[in-house]
């Protein structure tokens, strides 16, 4: 129940999503700059077609 609680209050019910960190304070969900820069050269690599996700999970 506290999950629909949550989504009908307009939260997102559950830990934040990777690139992502809780505030827990504010209860909200806000960017992690640190990783979201590492998350984001990722998906730029990976638009190019030069590399599978496999090859790109394995370079890390």
């Amino acid at each position: 129940m506290l999950i629909l609680k949550k989504s009908r209050g307009g939260e997102r019910p559950g830990w934040a999503s990777l690139g992502y960190i809780n505030d827990n304070k504010h209860h909200i969900v806000l960017v992690d700059n640190d990783k979201a820069v590492l998350i984001k050269k990722m998906f730029e690599v990976f638009a190019k077609g030069d590399i599978s996700v496999a090859e790109l999970r394995r370079s890390n």
